[in-house]
Parts: structure tokens; C-alpha cells; sequence
């Protein structure tokens, strides 16, 4: 009888266990199928060939850039002359490659979304012109809503609207300041005379070889102080602060100083040598000039550039105040006094 009764057991125990197998096995099945569900639910909505892309236009903070693209250069398609920096409107292209959705609906009432008077707006044109629009963000899932006119509403991730947070003016391309490390000479011109200073190693131009700046006056060469080595530092990491005008006038140039610069600079340098190059290394030059002062800094150019701009108004002062008293010695005696083996006084 005892044996019996195990027995049932052991066979309820089975049954139990069969059970609770098929619901773990129908439990794990509807979450698969509901996996499957939530990715079936994401779309690629709009596919755009970058290559194809002829021109390309967005609105930011209600300004609208217009660019057009041929021949693989990005132009302004308003004015020929603005410099465009080709990386933002790449960038933006790229975006546009592939737009994907985590979810579509039908919707009536655009407005529910922002997408009546839309945040963004990107126009782009290939053999045909399509516009995406970009309205409110979700409360729920912070995606953005999103059109392009066939009547849906899209849910994108907030990710496709950064390359398109740049005005006209944020993708203005400025020339480039070379590397101007390896400094060799300064020469200086201002309405006051002129500045040459000299960088020599181991001359024979000054009782120690720990100076290496040198300003030449009158044929003889009178050895600078470490404030030269600064001087020559902060010319060496000019920056601009902005631009002014790209493409300024004649009368322009005279309203900013520069049509009769209050300073031209030319900077001697040795270029950096290739490294995939046996070629030496270049002596080059480049070539500043300073005009007048004004809130935020000094107007500066490259010489024979119309493009304008702003640059740090102490580096323009020290420019303008360049003299021997200014970059002078101040050691008494600047020796490596573990040399010395006796003096006489």
C-alpha cells in the first residue's frame, strides 16, 4: 500500500513538473513573439545617396542655409563667395542616408506634434525634392516627431537633429594658421618703425648661449630676455576669435584699419618635414596684418585676404608695443655657474 501511494506521488510530481516546463516554454514564446513585434515596428523611412544629393537646404532657429553640391564641393548656393567648411553639410548628408523610426502612425492633426510650425525643417534635392520635417519631442520617449509628407508621423531619436544645429554662419570656413613651431624671425612694421628679431642658437652674438632671440638694430645684435621667447610663444598659437566679413570690400578694409594697417607682421618659420616624405623641411613664411581696435579685440588678416577678423587685443598690443625695453634681458648674469672654474672682479 505504501508502495502504491509513492508511486502516485512520484507521478504527480512528473505531471507538475510537465506543466511548469510548458508554461516557462509558452511564457518565453510569447515574449520572443513579443520581441519580435516591438522590432518589427521600427522603419526606415527615408533613404537619400549622399552622391546623388544636388542641393540641400534646412531651417535652424528661423534662419534657412541654402547649399548646393556638384562635382563634390558644398557651395553656398545664395552667395559663391562664402567659404563653406565641407564637414557640416557631410555630415548632414550622412544623416539623411538612412532614416530610421522606432515607430509610424497615421495621424489627421499634425499640429498635435509640433510638425504645423516644425523646430526644423530640411529640404533636400536629388532627381526629386523631399522635405523632412521635425516637430515636438515626446514626453514619454524623448524621440522626435517627424514627417516628410506621406501622411505618417515618425518617431526618430534625437541623435538626426544634431548636424542640423548650425546657422549659415557656424559653418563658415576660416583660413588655416600654419604651424608655426619652429619660429626663425619676427619682423615687425608698425607706423612707429620696425621690429627684426632673429631666433640663433649658439651664436657668437652674446657672452652665453642660453639666449636664443635676438633683435638686429643698427647692424648689431643685442641678445632678448625671456619675454622674447613668450612674445614669440603667443604668436606662435594665434588664433582667430571670429570673422568679421569674408569677402570684404575696399571700403570695407579702410573701416576695419587695414586698408593702411596699423601693423604687418611676418613670421619665418620652418615648415614641420613629412614623414612619408624624404623631402626636407621648407622654410616658408606668413604674413599678418593688424588694423584698428574695437570691442572684443584688434580687426586682423592674412595680407591680400578679404576675409577679416578678430584677434586677441593683448597679443595686438604687444604686437604694436615691440621694442629692445619691452623684450630685454633681466638676468644679471645668465651663465651655467657650474662651469665657471674662478672670476675676476
Amino acid at each position: 500500500m505504501k508502495r502504491g501511494k509513492k508511486l502516485i506521488i512520484l507521478l504527480l510530481v512528473l505531471v507538475l513538473a510537465i506543466a511548469a516546463a510548458l508554461i516557462v516554454q509558452a511564457i518565453v514564446t510569447k515574449n520572443e513573439e513579443a520581441a519580435t513585434e516591438a522590432e518589427d515596428t521600427s522603419v526606415t523611412f527615408l533613404t537619400i545617396d549622399p552622391d546623388a544629393i544636388t542641393a540641400l537646404s534646412w531651417t535652424y532657429n528661423d534662419e534657412t542655409a541654402n547649399l548646393a553640391y556638384a562635382s563634390g564641393v558644398w557651395t553656398d548656393a545664395d552667395d559663391a563667395a562664402f567659404p563653406v567648411a565641407q564637414t557640416y553639410p557631410d555630415a548632414m548628408a550622412t544623416a539623411l542616408e538612412a532614416v530610421t523610426a522606432t515607430r509610424s502612425f497615421d495621424a489627421e492633426d499634425l499640429s498635435e506634434y509640433g510638425l504645423d510650425a516644425p523646430a526644423y525643417t530640411v529640404t533636400v534635392t536629388t532627381d526629386a525634392e523631399t522635405t523632412l520635417t521635425i516637430g515636438s519631442a515626446s514626453e514619454i520617449s524623448g524621440e522626435y516627431y517627424t514627417s516628410i509628407g506621406d501622411g505618417k508621423v515618425y518617431l526618430v531619436d534625437s541623435a538626426l537633429l544634431d548636424p542640423f544645429t548650425y546657422g549659415l554662419s557656424d559653418i563658415l570656413q576660416m583660413e588655416t594658421v600654419p604651424d608655426m613651431s619652429a619660429l626663425t624671425g619676427i619682423d615687425i612694421t608698425t607706423g612707429t618703425g620696425e621690429a627684426n628679431l632673429l631666433y640663433l642658437e649658439n651664436s657668437d652674438y652674446s657672452y652665453s648661449d642660453q639666449y636664443h632671440w635676438f633683435l638686429l638694430q643698427n647692424g648689431a645684435y643685442k641678445a632678448l630676455g625671456s619675454a622674447a621667447d613668450t612674445f614669440a610663444d603667443s604668436l606662435t598659437g594665434l588664433s582667430w576669435i571670429s570673422c568679421e566679413s569674408y569677402n570684404a570690400t575696399d571700403e570695407e578694409l579702410a573701416a576695419y584699419g587695414l586698408d593702411a594697417p596699423n601693423a604687418t607682421v611676418i613670421l619665418s618659420y620652418t615648415e614641420a618635414a613629412d614623414a612619408d616624405s624624404d623631402a626636407e623641411a621648407a622654410e616658408a613664411t606668413f604674413v599678418l596684418e593688424i588694423g584698428g581696435f574695437t570691442d572684443g579685440g584688434y580687426y586682423a588678416r592674412i595680407q591680400g585676404s578679404r576675409m577679416v577678423y578678430l584677434i586677441d587685443a593683448s597679443l595686438a598690443q604687444s604686437i604694436l608695443g615691440v621694442s629692445y625695453d619691452t623684450l630685454q634681458p633681466t638676468d644679471v648674469c645668465l651663465l651655467d655657474w657650474d662651469t665657471v672654474t674662478s672670476f675676476d672682479v
